[in-house]
Order: structure tokens, then C-alpha cells, then sequence
């Protein structure tokens, strides 16, 4: 696991002084109240105290920082720690993973910034992180789509296994419904949820009942995975930074989702229930708002 004081939370949070631009992206009928998704977007952060917060007023739809950027975490002192930045898979992100170069600039040295190849695409949504025991590694999960290309190609995939493999980490792709006209996940995040260890130490995934989603690949790293009630499948994305002892943090509103980790050993593990209704009108989930980096000691 990640030591806690080597991790950075980068987030792009939306503007507090007046700046409409994700307004104009998001909310052009004016559905969504401006205020409330920065009270929860707030909400989260204060959530998340005890890790050194590196924040951006975003531009556009930036900010949801998941997406831009990917950690390269090290294992068993292999390699340094890393970012690799992601060439957006819809036109509209486009040269969103540039705009925070001077920021990542603070945190690492140019060589440590990573560039995908021409004709990559990749977003950090299609990816759960996963430290295994038995390996002694991150294990990077990356979905693959059932039917459809996604936001992440096969370019995407490749460049960032060359980089997890080369700081000593494991690589798997997972099969999954990435068309949502068809009931599917924009993202491997939004379709299951890294719950982390239970306080018997067995990890868990949770996935919406209604997805298309290949298990074997966590089972075989020993995560087992929970099915979430029907219709609580937005409810399964939640957040559990990578170090010892860290909270799960989880949305309101989804009972049925409580109760499935309530009774699977979590009932003990430290917990944060954050309302993000206003947020997930704009298709946002608890991970979207922030990439999780780990800096050189």
C-alpha cells in the first residue's frame, strides 16, 4: 500500500469565483444549481482531509480530473512514481490532460511525465487500481468494451500497460458494456466500484446487477465481487484512497448498496456517506473529480 504522506490529490474543482465556462458545458438548460455541485464537490474534499490537496480551478469540463490523467504507482522499489497523461477519447476534452502541466511540473520531473503515441486514446475512468498482497504489485483493472471501441482504444490500453509493467506492477483488461444507450457504463468506474479491504482484509467490487461485466480477472487476484441491487447501479462507484486504514467513501440514497457492504464485513471499516445528487446530474461519480498521484519521498 501507498505510505499516506506520499500521495497527492489533484483536482480541478469547479470555479468558486464567477467562472461559468463548466456551467455553459454541463448545464445549458440551467438544471443543475451551480451552487449545490460546488457544496459537494466541497463536501468531498473535506472528506478526504489528511492528504495533501493540489487544486485548479477548472476550464471547460475539466473538472473531472480522473479522466485527463493516470497514476504510475511504484512497487517493491521499482521504478519511479509517475503520471501519464491521456489523450481524451471525445473531442470535446481534448488537451485537457496539457493544462496542468505546470502544476504536475512541481510534482515530478520532466521524464516522469508520460505521453501516449499518436492515435491514442485513453480516460482514467476505465481504470480501478488495486494493491495485491500476494503479488506485492498494483494491480491496474482497464476496461475493455464488449462491443465498442470506448473512450479508451486499444492504443490507450497498450501505452499504459508498458507503463504499469515497467514500475513492477500487473495489468488486466475487463470486459465490460461500455454503451450507455444500451444500459452499459461510460467507464469501467461507473459500471463497479473498488471497495478496498474489508476488516477481514478480503477486497470487494462492487457492480450494477444490469452491467455486462467479466469477473474473473478480480476474482483471480483474490477481490471478490458484490452485485448491487437493481436500480442502485450508479450507487456502486465510490472511493477509497490507496493507504492503510484509509475510509471507503460512498453516495447517499443508494440503501441497498449500504447494506450489501454493511453485511460483507464493512460494517467496521471507517465510512463516509456524501450526498452527490446534483453532481451525478451532470453524469459525475465520487472518483470522477480527482486523480490520486504518488510523488517521490
Amino acid at each position: 500500500m501507498q505510505r499516506q504522506r506520499d500521495l497527492r490529490i489533484l483536482a480541478v474543482g469547479p470555479s468558486t469565483v464567477g467562472n461559468q465556462n463548466w456551467e455553459r458545458n454541463f448545464n445549458p438548460d440551467g438544471d443543475v444549481s451551480p451552487e449545490r455541485v460546488r457544496e459537494q464537490f466541497t463536501g468531498l474534499y473535506s472528506a478526504l482531509a489528511g492528504v495533501e490537496l493540489v487544486m485548479s480551478e477548472g476550464r471547460g469540463d475539466a473538472v473531472f480530473a480522473q479522466d485527463p490523467w493516470t497514476p504510475i504507482y511504484t512497487a517493491n522499489g521499482t521504478g519511479r512514481p509517475k503520471v501519464m497523461l491521456n489523450p481524451m477519447g471525445v473531442p470535446s476534452r481534448a488537451g485537457e490532460a496539457e493544462m496542468q502541466l505546470s502544476t504536475l511540473r512541481r510534482l515530478f520531473p520532466e521524464e516522469d511525465i508520460l505521453r501516449m503515441p499518436q492515435g491514442a486514446t485513453h480516460e482514467g475512468g476505465d481504470v480501478i487500481i488495486a494493491w495485491s498482497p500476494e503479488h506485492h504489485c498494483w494491480v491496474y483493472f482497464v476496461g475493455r468494451p464488449h462491443n465498442a471501441e470506448g473512450r479508451t482504444n486499444q492504443a490507450g490500453r497498450d501505452a499504459l500497460r508498458a507503463a504499469v509493467e515497467a514500475n513492477g506492477n500487473r495489468f488486466e483488461e475487463v470486459m465490460f458494456n461500455a454503451c450507455p444507450k444500451r444500459g452499459g457504463a461510460l467507464h469501467l468506474s461507473t459500471c463497479c466500484g473498488y471497495a478496498g479491504p474489508n476488516k477481514d482484509g478480503i477486497p470487494h467490487v462492487v457492480a450494477g446487477m444490469e452491467q455486462l461485466l467479466d469477473t474473473a480477472p478480480f476474482k483471480a487476484y483474490g477481490i471478490k465481487v458484490l452485485w448491487a441491487p437493481r436500480g442502485e447501479e450508479w450507487g456502486t462507484n465510490m472511493l477509497r484512497l490507496p493507504y492503510e486504514g484509509a475510509p471507503l467513501n460512498v453516495q447517499s440514497g443508494y440503501e441497498g448498496v449500504l447494506r450489501l457492504l454493511t453485511d460483507n464485513g464493512y460494517d467496521t471499516v471507517p465510512m463516509s456517506i456524501l450526498n452527490w445528487d446534483e453532481v451525478r446530474k451532470i453524469d459525475g461519480s465520487l472518483t470522477c473529480p480527482l486523480c490520486v498521484l504518488q510523488v517521490a519521498s
